[in-house]
């Protein structure tokens, strides 16, 4: 199960989702909503993300934290994107060295989009 944190309205909350099959399940404030994923859409689950920062949905990056070459810990916020009024925090799901960004400021980005990919520190 993936879980994000969320600002709204300048409240942060958790949101969590998993993919059951070709549905992505989101429950947020009591609720829950599915999706189903598109056949040509790559598939963003927590298990699959390794080194690299993927947009969760469809939308609007607002904030780039990092750029290549900087050194970050598992949980960092890199990327903050805009979605369906909303704000997602983006976290590194690993410690390691920012090898690439791959979005700007502005940039509407697809679901499954490599945002950031990062090099593992082996500890």
């Amino acid at each position: 199960m993936n879980c994000m944190n969320v600002t709204k309205d300048g409240e942060t909350v958790r949101v969590y989702s998993q993919w059951i099959g070709e549905v992505l399940w989101v429950h947020y404030e009591g609720k829950t909503q599915s999706i189903v994923r598109e056949k040509n859409l790559r598939r963003v689950q927590d298990q699959d993300l390794g080194n690299e920062v993927l947009a969760p949905m469809p939308g609007k990056v607002l904030k780039v934290n990092v750029q290549q070459g900087d050194v970050v810990e598992k949980g960092q916020i890199l990327v903050v994107m805009e979605a369906m009024k909303m704000e997602y925090s983006l976290e590194a799901p690993c410690s390691g060295t920012v090898m690439s960004v791959n979005c700007s400021v502005e940039d509407q980005v697809t679901p499954g989009a490599v945002l950031v990919d990062l090099e593992v520190t082996v500890s």
